[in-house]
């Protein structure tokens, strides 16, 4: 299979993998190039991850992994969490199929009040920091691992 990569503008690339073509721009790329190299080198680049992956890697873990997640972090910062990726619908039913019908309630409510209120990028900061290392927590462990 012929791969290639071109940039076509100044935030905008091209990969091709065979008859397939996707338009990826600096952060996708930068995305991509990771985990290519994380696939490729295992063994020679470990890569830290990063609090901005946290999203993705919520997606692609087990629910059981999830739900363990979701009883072990501050729910504040989940709230502040959720919240900050409102948009990102599987996602967010990801996290909501996760939750028992209580905790559901519970946090639909929260999430209505912060709706009414900006959040300060230092506490979107804090909350995805503090997430991402309980995730990491979890995944060290073997309770997270991720859907193929």
């Amino acid at each position: 299979m012929d791969v290639s990569v071109n940039k076509t503008g100044q935030n905008t690339y091209v990969v091709a993998l065979g008859e397939k073509r996707a338009v990826l721009n600096d952060k996708d790329m930068k995305k991509l190039l990771r985990q290519v190299v994380e696939t490729l080198l295992p063994d020679v680049i470990k890569l830290a991850p990063r609090p901005e992956d946290l999203p993705f890697r919520l997606k692609h873990a087990n629910i059981v992994g999830v739900q363990t997640f979701l009883k072990s972090v501050d729910h504040a910062e989940l709230v502040v969490f959720l919240k900050a990726t409102e948009k990102d619908g599987p996602l967010q039913k990801k996290m909501q199929g996760a939750m028992d019908p209580a905790s559901r309630k519970a946090m639909t409510e929260d999430l209505a009040q912060l709706a009414k209120a900006e959040q300060p990028p230092a506490m979107v900061e804090r909350a995805f920091k503090n997430l991402t290392l309980k995730l990491n927590e979890l995944e060290a462990s073997g309770v997270i691992a991720y859907d193929t």
